[in-house]
């Protein structure tokens, strides 16, 4: 299935974004090792030339919701220790 001119810009706008916010603004080899594919492959996605697959997305959208989880447990944490610091 070739993908249309909108769906290439959806497409490397989404990882570019999603990428940023996992790593930063060197994302694209952590992001890589996270998912166990090359670098090359990433940059493939960045650019719009390659779309990133379902396996791939499955598991993108799999760290998201671990880091989500990670930032709301430090959150919960960091209000704890607020608390007992203001008694």
């Amino acid at each position: 299935m070739t993908m249309s001119e909108t769906e290439i810009d959806r497409n490397r706008e989404w990882i570019w974004r999603i990428g940023e916010a996992l790593f930063g603004p060197s994302w694209q080899t952590p992001l890589g090792e996270a998912l166990g594919v090359s670098p090359r492959t990433v940059r493939y996605w960045a650019s719009g030339s390659r779309a990133v697959n379902d396996g791939a997305r499955k598991d993108i959208r799999t760290l998201l919701q671990d880091r989500g989880a990670q930032c709301l447990a430090l959150a919960s944490e960091i209000a704890g220790d607020e608390k007992s610091h203001a008694a």
